[in-house]
């Protein structure tokens, strides 16, 4: 991943993070959730269970779709 890549995955990163739970019994709104929905892109997610952030990037590493995973937050 080059300089802009990461500027680029930070960056979308932080638009979703606004709306991700904070110490939610459901420990699966406490975080990012990010999945490889085609080869060349990467969805974003996060929800307090009110609101949803929602970001596509485009990226040339071959990933592998259907994996998710989630980052967790600070909580």
């Amino acid at each position: 991943m080059n300089q802009l890549q990461q500027k680029q995955f930070v960056r979308a990163i932080k638009f979703v993070s606004h709306c991700m739970a904070k110490n939610e019994v459901r420990y699966y709104l406490n975080g990012v959730m990010m999945e490889a929905i085609s080869n060349e892109s990467l969805r974003l997610v996060a929800t307090d269970g009110h609101t949803l952030s929602l970001i596509d990037l485009n990226c040339n590493h071959g990933l592998p779709t259907g994996k998710q995973f989630i980052i967790e937050g600070d909580g």
